[in-house]
């Protein structure tokens, strides 16, 4: 038998949209779940970016496990886990 589903009273949606709200002077109201997304990935991509910099530019291999383990971590971050 499948569980009767409550109906979501107004209170309850208000603060859910308050939660997810962020609100500042430059851009009024944005989701907070975006930004912290768009935030997440731009370090991401800045900390690839570095690695691969320093990689390629490398003279000498003894630093290179450094920036192939950040390059590890951050594929390891981005990729979901298998099910």
């Amino acid at each position: 038998m499948l569980p009767i589903l409550e109906r979501a009273d107004s209170k309850d949606i208000e603060h859910i949209e308050r939660v997810s709200q962020w609100s500042s002077c430059c851009c009024k109201k944005t989701d907070s779940r975006l930004l912290k997304f768009v935030a997440q990935h731009v370090i991401i991509l800045m900390i690839v970016t570095f690695s691969l910099t320093k990689l390629w530019s490398s003279q000498d291999c003894s630093t290179d496990s450094t920036y192939t383990g950040l390059l590890s971590l951050m594929i390891g971050v981005v990729l979901p886990q298998p099910k």
